[in-house]
C-alpha cells in the first residue's frame, strides 16, 4: 500500500509539473498574440499624417442670415494691439486682416520697436484708422504691455504677432451676440 501511496504521489507532483509548465507557455503565447495584435491594430487604426490622404477640403457654406446681420449700436469696445519688430513684409496683410473686420468698437493699435524696415512707412499709411508708436522695447511682452496701456480699458482684448491674420469670414469674424 506504502508503493502506492509513492506512486500515487509521485505522479501528482509530475501532473503539478506539467500544469504548471503548460500554464507558463500559455501565458507566454498569450502576452505574444496580444502584443501582435495590438501592433497590427496601432498600424490599422493610426491616423494618415504625412501621406496626403486626407480628406479634400471643403468651402465654407455661411448662412444668409448671418451674411445680413449688422453689428449692434452698443456692441463691446475690442482692443487688438500688434507687437512688431522688423516685420514689414508681414505688417500690411495683418492690419489688413484687422481693419477689414469693420467692427464699430474696434481699437487698434500697433506697438513698434524701433524697426529699421519699413514698418513706420507702411504704418503712416494707415492714417487715423490705427495708432502706433515706435520705440525701442525689451521685447514682445514690454511692446505688448505699451500697447495695451496705450488703447485702455476695453471689454475684450486680445493681441496678433505678425505674420497671423484674423481670417475673413462673412462681414468679418468680430460679431457681437455670436458665438465664435
Amino acid at each position: 500500500m506504502d508503493d502506492t501511496g509513492d506512486i500515487t504521489a509521485q505522479r501528482l507532483r509530475e501532473f503539478e509539473a506539467r500544469i504548471s509548465k503548460l500554464e507558463a507557455n500559455v501565458k507566454t503565447l498569450a502576452a505574444a498574440y496580444s502584443l501582435a495584435r495590438h501592433g497590427t491594430r496601432r498600424i490599422w487604426l493610426r491616423p494618415p499624417l504625412w501621406t496626403f490622404e486626407q480628406h479634400a477640403p471643403r468651402p465654407i457654406r455661411i448662412d444668409a442670415d448671418y451674411v445680413s446681420e449688422r453689428p449692434l449700436a452698443d456692441a463691446p469696445s475690442i482692443g487688438i494691439v500688434t507687437p512688431s519688430h522688423n516685420s514689414g513684409h508681414f505688417l500690411a496683410a495683418t492690419i489688413d486682416s484687422v481693419l477689414m473686420q469693420d467692427y464699430p468698437s474696434l481699437r487698434y493699435h500697433v506697438q513698434d520697436g524701433g524697426s529699421t524696415d519699413s514698418s513706420c512707412e507702411i504704418l503712416r499709411s494707415y492714417g487715423a484708422r490705427l495708432t502706433w508708436r515706435s520705440e525701442g522695447d525689451s521685447g514682445q511682452a514690454q511692446a505688448i504691455n505699451r500697447a495695451f496701456a496705450e488703447i485702455g480699458d476695453c471689454d475684450i482684448m486680445a493681441y496678433l504677432i505678425p505674420p497671423p491674420y484674423l481670417r475673413e469670414s462673412a462681414g468679418g469674424v468680430l460679431r457681437p451676440g455670436r458665438e465664435m
